[in-house]
Order: C-alpha cells, then structure tokens, then sequence
C-alpha cells in the first residue's frame, strides 16, 4: 500500500483504520512471553503507513506508550527493538544529544552498535566530529570486541565526512551526513526474527529513563 495515496483514498484509509485495530487487538488480547513483539511491529508499520513522523497515525503517543510501560521490565533492559524505539523516539524531539547522554548515564540500551551511530549522527550534523568520534569510541570500550566492529565502519565515515567538510564546506558536508538520518532511524531497517537481547547490569537506585525524559520539557516533539 501507497501510503501517500492512502491519505486521500478513502477505501485505502478504511484499510487502514481496519489493520489498525487488529495490531491493537492483538496487543489487548496477548497472554505470551514477548508482550514486546505486538508492539514493535504495530509501531514498524505505523511508521511505514503514515508519512510526516507518522503524526496521523499517533507514532509518538504510540512510542510514549510503549517505552513507558516497558521501562522497568527487566526483560527489555537492553533488548535491541527496545533500543530501535528509543532511537526512533530521540530523533522526533529537539535536544536528541541530552537526551542520548542521560540514557547512557542510565546504563540503558548501552550492548547495540544502532545507539551509538545514532547518537553520533547528531553530534556530526553539528559539525562536531570530535564529539562524533567521542562517541564512538566510547561504544568501543562498553562493548568490547567482536561486538563492536560496526562502530569501525562508522568511525570510518566519520572520517570520511571530516574530509569533506574540509574539501567542500560544512554545507555539502551536513548534506552527506543527513542522508544517513534514515538508516539510523527507521524501524524498518530492523527486522526482528528471533528476540535479540543482551543483559547488561543497569545498578542500584537508577532512575528509569522515560521518568528523565518525560521531565524534559525543553526537548519538544519535532
């Protein structure tokens, strides 16, 4: 399905509303062992259905949602979908390197390569490589190797768009690194099969991250 041509399709939009509400049938009526798994998927397609951030289709609500009823359920501590949704969730508000530093002073979704790229990417259309290449290599130490060998890859593109901001101008440059924002971000570039969990100790007394973010009041939605 078009999801441009379903915004002024009327029986597109009616299919819509129907695949709607079996997604969140599904999540009501789920006595499983992976509660997470409706949600992920209902929130993928969302994305892919409803341009423009998904704004029609309730994508942040959604998220909001979603984020918050499993922030405390030790299942999903560093459950890499569980990181996806994060990613997607920073990259619609407007501060996304605070709130990326408060998630890792929280000890939260720090064992997937995604997060740090993703949090690196923010810092590189700043024009800020160092603070990219910070990033990175702080990935580097917390995973360690054999995990961490996409954060070579990214380090390398860093480097890559440090040449170009050199030899171009910071404008080509912001140009370049922009057109990786969909990659880093889209659920649809993670297709989970099996569940993909890595359990890292989160410590004594650690504020739950959504408590911190729904507090920041500054980092308005997009």
């Amino acid at each position: 399905m078009d999801p441009m041509q379903a915004q002024t399709n009327p029986e597109l939009q009616i299919e819509l509303e129907k695949q709607k509400e079996e997604f969140e049938s599904a999540i009501r009526n789920y006595n499983g062992e992976d509660p997470l798994h409706n949600y992920y998927h209902y929130i993928s397609w969302v994305e892919q259905s409803y341009p423009k951030h998904g704004h029609t289709g309730n994508l942040v609500a959604l998220l909001k949602h979603c984020l918050g009823k499993f922030e405390n359920d030790a299942r999903y501590s560093d459950d890499r979908r569980i990181c996806k949704l994060w990613i997607k969730f920073i990259d619609l508000h407007t501060n996304p390197i605070e709130l990326y530093n408060i998630m890792h002073a929280r000890n939260l979704c720090r064992g997937w390569a995604d997060v740090y790229k993703a949090w690196a990417y923010y810092h590189e259309v700043a024009g800020d490589f160092v603070g990219a290449t910070n990033v990175i290599e702080l990935g580097k130490r917390v995973m360690g190797q054999p995990n961490s060998q996409q954060l070579d890859d990214a380090h390398i593109n860093i480097l890559k768009a440090v040449g170009q901001y050199h030899l171009h101008g910071p404008d080509a440059a912001r140009r370049s690194i922009v057109k990786k924002r969909f990659q880093l971000t889209s659920l649809i570039t993670y297709k989970p099969g099996r569940v993909e969990s890595m359990r890292m100790a989160t410590g004594a007394g650690v504020l739950p991250f959504f408590s911190i973010l729904s507090v920041a009041h500054r980092n308005t939605v997009k």
